[in-house]
């Protein structure tokens, strides 16, 4: 981050997300959001995700690729589940794409509009993350860190969005460990006594260098989504929500948050702070100091996020569209590209084809799926999604997806009783008349299909059931076997 926007205001100014009944839209996943917070029903469980693997445990994806699978289903069997799909959608007044093919044997079974380019929404996702994959290392993590010269203490992280503010170890947004695993708290309590001998109040410094280029995506104010993801920077509590649970109100200067936080955790330890802020605002401005951590310091403490590969899973249950940008931002680096929203965006899709994946149709503009200009083909997503089941580096892409009937944004579709709970792992997309699902159905057969169910410029009001006839389809799918 720079110093451009950091310090206009310490606490307190917050974002607030849309009006009443779009919030509520949000909430179930009508629109871009996080997860569904509608309760799960009361039905017997489905089958335990473990159930099912990409590849048998007993079996090597060669192995597995060699086995003979059972036959493959007639055009003429699964033309009328796909032609429910498609006449549902057409009511709406919108357009559908449809792929579905056989992961063991590479066929197509159902092909429509494959090549057509449509809004993806957060199935975007897909795309980030399988990049993610390739180019940094699934256990890396991030680091806060104090470091002290003089009586100026440097608070410096390079990234972690989903600090605690006191006692770090997770499990503070759902279940998921990967939110609030480093704690600010936890970071205050190393650092206090090394620094009770110095007998001065010490003065705290904001080194806000690691994440660069702009926090907030223009772009997005223009099409009315820009409150669906926190700030692109150095260090969050909690991504600057000011309700850990909900994904509707960010912080806009979460920085300036986290530097306050900590102060406060200093202080609870007995830390005198010379410039500490008496007040939010922006007469607390001239009381923050900004700098770079001076060469050849060692940390006097350091907290550590979760691993890359559990930050991922919570990013892709939940869809995550904070997340989504700040790893967009990293791969900015390996991708020798500007900083920036849309220019990693592109350059991914760019490694994706070098690395074998059909991008024909595939334009981003950023990485979360919130820019309406963004566009991809059905065939494409499938292809990616081929590319990571069979890809070794991969192949645990799949088990980060939310489960159907199970958990994260599939907690409430498929469930249990009906045909492909627990059989399905796949990203959900939402946008105002956009709703996709894209990636991987076992069937009742013992087929592996990958999928992408896209369809857009539909009327919006047509939401529910345009997702209904998707969750019809991969249930009827799911049962379809070779008469």
């Amino acid at each position: 981050m720079q110093k451009r926007q950091l310090i206009a205001a310490l606490s307190g100014a917050a974002l607030a997300l849309g009006m009443g009944g779009y919030l509520a839209a949000d909430a179930y996943d009508a629109v871009p959001g996080f997860l569904t917070l509608k309760p799960a029903p009361q039905l017997p469980p489905v089958p335990t995700p473990e159930a099912w693997v990409p590849y048998q445990s007993d079996q090597t994806p060669e192995a597995a690729a060699q086995a003979t699978p059972a036959e493959a289903p007639s055009p003429e069997q699964l033309a009328p589940i796909t032609q429910k799909l498609e006449n549902k959608i057409k009511q709406a007044k919108g357009k559908v794409a449809i792929v579905v093919t056989d992961t063991q044997t590479g066929q197509n079974w159902i092909e429509i509009n494959a090549k057509e380019p449509m809004i993806p929404a957060s199935t975007t996702k897909l795309y980030t993350i399988s990049t993610a994959a390739e180019l940094l290392p699934p256990d890396g993590t991030f680091k806060t860190e104090t470091y002290l010269s003089g009586h100026e203490l440097y608070l410096k992280s390079n990234g972690d969005l989903l600090l605690s503010a006191d006692k770090g170890g997770g499990n503070q947004i759902g279940t998921y460990r990967a939110a609030g695993y480093a704690g600010l708290g936890d970071l205050a309590r190393q650092t206090a006594p090394k620094l009770k001998k110095l007998g001065a109040p010490i003065t705290l410094v904001l080194d806000d260098t690691a994440i660069n280029g702009p926090e907030r995506n223009g772009a997005w104010g223009a099409q009315g989504i820009q409150n669906y993801s926190g700030n692109t920077t150095d260090m969050a509590v909690l991504e600057g929500r000011t309700n850990p649970q909900k994904a509707q109100v960010f912080n806009l200067y979460p920085q300036a948050q986290a530097l306050r936080v900590f102060a406060d955790a200093l202080k609870a330890e007995g830390i005198s702070i010379a410039n500490e802020p008496d007040q939010a605002g922006p007469a607390a401005v001239p009381k923050i100091k900004i700098g770079i951590v001076p060469d050849g310091l060692a940390p006097l403490a350091s907290v550590t996020s979760d691993t890359n590969e559990n930050i991922w899973r919570f990013l892709e249950k939940t869809s995550d569209n904070t997340l989504s940008e700040q790893y967009c931002r990293i791969l900015a680096g390996p991708l020798k590209v500007v900083p920036n929203y849309e220019a990693p965006a592109q350059a991914m899709v760019n490694y994706l084809k070098q690395q074998g994946v059909n991008t024909e149709g595939v334009s981003l503009k950023d990485c979360s799926g919130l820019n309406h200009d963004n566009r991809v083909t059905a065939a494409s997503l499938t292809s990616l999604l081929n590319h990571d089941l069979k890809n070794p580096k991969l192949s645990f892409l799949p088990t980060l997806l939310p489960v159907s009937g199970w958990d994260g944004t599939l907690t409430n579709r498929m469930i249990a009783g009906q045909a492909a709970a627990g059989q399905v792992r796949a990203k959900t997309g939402s946008l105002p008349g956009v709703s996709a699902l894209a990636g991987y159905l076992r069937t009742q057969d013992g087929h592996l299909l990958s999928f992408a169910l896209l369809a857009d410029n539909f009327e919006e009001g047509a939401v529910w059931e345009v997702r209904g006839a998707m969750d019809q389809f991969l249930n009827e799918l799911s049962t379809v076997r070779k008469k």
